[in-house]
């Protein structure tokens, strides 16, 4: 069965089941890294609810589990996003500029693999990738985003340059960048130590990771002021990064026996195996020069 068909059957059943407390419906969303994922939600009186998406539902659907069963665990994953959540989403604060405006925070996204999302969303061009601004949701069980497109931007008078620069501060202020060793994190030796608050002298030593203290879209940290100072003064000549998700970026100092072909092809091997698609940020490794004071390939 195809997706609009399974889709429109999964609507048709949940709306006999919940009988008018709830009317569903679905929709296509485009996610990051163009992942086209099908949702299903219930248009309420005071908002927008949870999306569920049921893209995994249809593949168990071919694999031969049964639709009731398939209709009864959407329902209740719906259930529970819902009973979770402390308050159904206020969709009034994407109307009122002042207030959206003030939530904004900024996420690095890779820019060939959205072009097609970037087409209609505000970003700005740095590197390999793109910064976007975006608002959290916090549903209770998880957290989503809202993207802004140029139409709203154009409707609330908002200034592109101006609402990213605010966006990417509030981000540096509220989200704070981490800096720690890889290999304190790899073998779980606790609250790995922020190397941005030690009281260091020289150089470090290495294979380090940069994220924020959310752990959460941290691969941002990395154009953070703070950063780029602390790489001047505590990484000898150039480095490599490797952008590993959207949540961190490895950073590896030069001359440590890496050149950035085989960078990359870790990268891309790593991409296919343990990083979710939608959450892979970059698709080479890249070197930072130290004297041009840029990335390059």
């Amino acid at each position: 069965m195809e997706m609009n068909l399974f889709a429109q059957k999964v609507v048709n059943a949940l709306n006999e089941k919940f009988d008018g407390q709830y009317t569903f419906d679905s929709q296509d969303v485009l996610k990051t890294n163009g992942i086209n994922l099908r949702g299903i939600y219930a248009q309420v009186e005071d908002g927008i609810t949870p999306v569920v998406y049921i893209d995994k539902y249809l593949l168990d659907y071919r694999m031969g589990k049964g639709f009731d069963v398939i209709t009864a665990e959407i329902a209740s994953e719906y259930l529970e996003a819902m009973r979770i959540a402390p308050v159904r989403f206020d969709e009034d604060q994407l109307l009122d500029g002042d207030r959206a405006r003030s939530k904004l925070l900024a996420k690095l996204v890779n820019y060939d693999l959205n072009k097609e999302m970037l087409q209609s969303v505000p970003h700005r061009r740095i590197d390999d990738y793109a910064i976007i601004p975006i608002m959290d949701i916090d549903y209770g069980n998880g957290t989503g985003e809202v993207k802004f497109t140029k139409e709203q931007f154009e409707k609330f008078g908002w200034d592109e340059n101006e609402v990213i620069d605010e966006a990417f501060n509030r981000t540096v202020t509220e989200c704070p960048a981490v800096i720690s060793y890889m290999s304190e994190l790899a073998f779980g030796m606790g609250d790995s130590a922020n190397l941005l608050k030690e009281d260091i002298e020289g150089a470090v030593e290495g294979l380090l990771v940069v994220t924020n203290t959310t752990s959460c879209d941290g691969a941002i940290a990395l154009y953070y002021p703070e950063v780029k100072e602390w790489f001047d003064q505590h990484i000898n000549g150039d480095f490599y990064i490797i952008p590993s998700s959207i949540h961190e970026v490895l950073i590896i100092p030069n001359g440590k026996g890496a050149d950035i072909s085989s960078l990359t092809a870790m990268l891309l091997s790593v991409n296919g195996a343990m990083v979710a698609d939608n959450e892979v940020l970059g698709t080479r490794a890249l070197r930072y020069d130290k004297k041009a004071g840029c990335f390059v390939s």
